[in-house]
């Protein structure tokens, strides 16, 4: 409904953002409608972390990315889709910097001492994108979990048609374009479970064949997010034979779920005059050094992996130092980040890895039509 209502979310929302259901407005659509009480004089709305900040200090606070959709992420002015809705404005918790200040640990709070200085906060992926070092200076990143979430940052966003999010320069240090995936860890899961495996056995397994393999496998178990947004889509194999082995499936299922982060990161790149020549990599998985192998031949570039398999909660504890000492949280970003692997893969199997990309690609538009 509010994709019809609101046509141009860039423009209302001070940045790009695809409509989907989890968004903060047509949940406070449904509360209107079917909880009207919940959103009666003395209410707010406030992500998870500012509900907690509320608790440890007694303040509401939030910042612009938590708040977009209530508020411009640039202007900080309620949004024609917020004003749609005749809510009262008291709803919208103070707006501010997620390296600032929110308050102090009151005398009745039930769980750190009173006196205690609380930054406002990020959303877990900013926070780790932080903790990659993502807003200290361009580069491209991929953060590992159920799902992927990979982007680049730049010095300055460049206009074009995309499907991707944007963190303007109103809400970091440097601006991002990003997306999720639906399934990355989830798929390999699965397929683990479902051919009586583990997921390091298919890692393994992913390797042992050096020329380019015919089946493709797109993760589309639950649908996919970014970069197609379609809820209705599902997984699928293609281009196997008689002769496909186990092995083969596995190198399907692993280069398949890379596949879908290159595929993002491929479309921030042509929004962005910066090409950034090395990935930073987050999550538990990029601690395998084969995935460090697997990530490079497919993203065809060095990748780095950060040693702190946690990124949102390093970014965390850099947005707390930099409240604390007032030091810019891209500043301290390097100096929380520890031992870094680094890895290149030879040409050879970047080039292998990019047939097998190509007809990944031709896959997903045939998937899509």
């Amino acid at each position: 409904m509010f994709a019809a209502e609101i046509p141009d979310v860039s423009k209302d929302f001070g940045l790009s953002l695809p409509w989907a259901p989890s968004g903060i407005l047509p949940k406070v659509r449904w509360l209107k409608a079917h909880e009207p009480k919940i959103l009666e004089k003395g209410s707010r709305l406030l992500q998870a972390k500012d509900f907690l900040l509320f608790h440890l200090t007694g303040e509401f606070a939030s910042d612009n990315w938590s708040s977009k959709g209530l508020i411009n992420a640039q202007t900080l002015k309620p949004t024609q889709a917020w004003n749609s809705l005749a809510l009262p404005n008291d709803l919208i918790p103070t707006i501010g910097k997620p390296w600032e200040v929110a308050g102090k640990t009151s005398m009745n709070n039930k769980f750190l001492p009173a006196g205690i200085p609380v930054a406002i906060g990020w959303s877990d992926a900013l926070a780790g994108m932080l903790a990659l070092e993502v807003f200290s200076k361009p580069t491209a990143f991929v953060i590992s979990g159920s799902s992927d979430i990979a982007g680049i940052s730049c010095a300055k966003l460049s206009e074009g048609k995309h499907s991707l999010s944007t963190v303007p320069e109103s809400c970091a240090p440097l601006p991002v374009i990003f997306g999720p995936t639906q399934s990355s860890g989830s798929a390999i899961s699965w397929a683990a479970e479902l051919f009586n495996s583990t997921p390091e056995d298919l890692l393994t397994k992913s390797l042992e064949r050096s020329e380019a393999h015919s089946e493709i496998f797109l993760p589309y178990l639950a649908g996919e997010r970014a970069p197609i947004w379609r809820s209705d889509i599902r997984a699928l194999f293609a281009g196997l034979s008689h002769q496909s082995k186990f092995s083969d499936i596995a190198h399907a299922v692993i280069f398949g779920v890379g596949f879908t982060a290159r595929h993002i990161i491929d479309q921030a790149k042509s929004l962005s005059k910066e090409l950034p020549s090395v990935v930073h990599l987050g999550g538990a998985s990029h601690q395998s050094k084969l995935w460090l192998d697997i990530r490079s031949r497919i993203l065809r570039s060095e990748v780095i992996s950060f040693s702190e398999s946690d990124s949102s909660s390093i970014g965390a504890a850099i947005l707390a130092a930099s409240a604390a000492t007032g030091i810019s949280p891209e500043v301290l970003a390097p100096k929380f980040s520890g031992e870094k692997l680094h890895f290149t893969s030879t040409i050879e199997n970047q080039n292998i890895a990019g047939i097998e990309y190509q007809k990944y690609l031709d896959w997903v538009e045939r998937s899509i039509r």
